[in-house]
């Protein structure tokens, strides 16, 4: 049985970093790109970043944003 693995995104002000991480929080690869200036830009950038780094053994992705969510809607209100 493969080991698991998550896909954790870190969307900052100016940088986006993603990586691919073990259940006790080992980095197996990681990735990070200054943030695109469109909101279409951001999207692809993120499902691109994340592509990248995803493996048979990934699971799910969490993503932190600065800002305001609605998670009711599944929207961001605001973000740095």
């Amino acid at each position: 049985m493969l080991p698991r693995t998550a896909i954790g995104i870190d969307v900052g002000g100016t940088k986006i970093r993603v990586a691919r991480v073990t259940p006790s929080g080992e980095v197996l690869a990681h990735r990070s790109a200054a943030v695109e200036a469109s909101r279409d830009g951001v999207c692809a950038q993120l499902v691109g970043m994340a592509r990248e780094l995803a493996d048979a053994t990934s699971r799910g992705i969490g993503v932190g944003i600065p800002g305001r969510v609605d998670r009711v809607q599944g929207t961001v209100l605001s973000a740095g």
